[in-house]
């Protein structure tokens, strides 16, 4: 039965199939790095068999380029509907940053996934070109809320749109990036929901304490 499963995944809808692929090769990947990961673990998690890995994939490291282009796919930021209900540069801003933590509370594998990049200083970012776009949505909608506020005088200006970006995912990514460890430092679990939300809190008033005038 698990064969015609897999066979059915694999030739009834390919897309599907690739997204199967690609959601267990983030486990895999995120958890065991590009050296550690087996292709078979992948596969088999997926629900396919290696064919069906290496028909839509090629090799392991192709797999791992577009696994990594996957998880920074799914932090981007679509559209503006997170802040849509939001008025004013201030409110805005303040959504879009918690917005983004959220978004990167509910992607903890990419979060290792980008820590493996990092350590292997980044060689497959230029494969994948493709990633440089799926910030540019986020980092345009800060610089069109930053503007706003500076015309309004309520965000005090020359500052680099670039560098704020940098700055909230940043503070986010220290923060999942090295969950269990600081846990373990200020004995307290940090993972908590109460903890999570004080932490969103305080990133999102640190962001704004650092653009409004005062």
């Amino acid at each position: 039965m698990a064969r015609k499963a897999d066979k059915g995944v694999v030739r009834g809808d390919p897309s599907r199939t690739r997204a199967l692929i690609l959601s267990a090769a983030l486990k895999e990947f995120s958890e065991n790095g590009l050296g550690g990961a087996r292709i078979e673990a992948i596969a088999g998690n997926a629900g396919v068999n290696k064919q069906a890995l290496y028909y839509h994939f090629g090799s392991k490291e192709k797999l791992y380029q577009a696994t990594l282009e996957y998880g920074y796919e799914s932090l981007r930021i679509l559209d503006k509907e997170a802040i849509s209900g939001t008025s004013g540069p201030a409110e805005r801003m303040r959504a879009l940053v918690g917005y983004f933590f959220d978004t990167m509370a509910g992607n903890r594998p990419v979060v290792w996934l980008v820590s493996e990049e990092n350590r292997l200083r980044g060689r497959n970012l230029p494969l994948s070109p493709r990633i440089r776009d799926f910030t540019a949505n986020f980092v345009s909608l800060i610089r069109e809320i930053y503007d706003e506020g500076v015309e309004q005088k309520i965000f005090r200006p020359g500052i680099d749109s670039e560098q704020l970006w940098i700055t909230i995912v940043s503070v986010s990514y220290l923060y999942f990036g090295n969950i269990y460890t600081l846990s373990y430092i200020i004995n307290k679990n940090l993972d908590d929901p109460k903890m999570l939300k004080a932490r969103r809190d305080h990133i999102v008033d640190i962001v704004l304490l650092g653009i409004e005038r005062r």
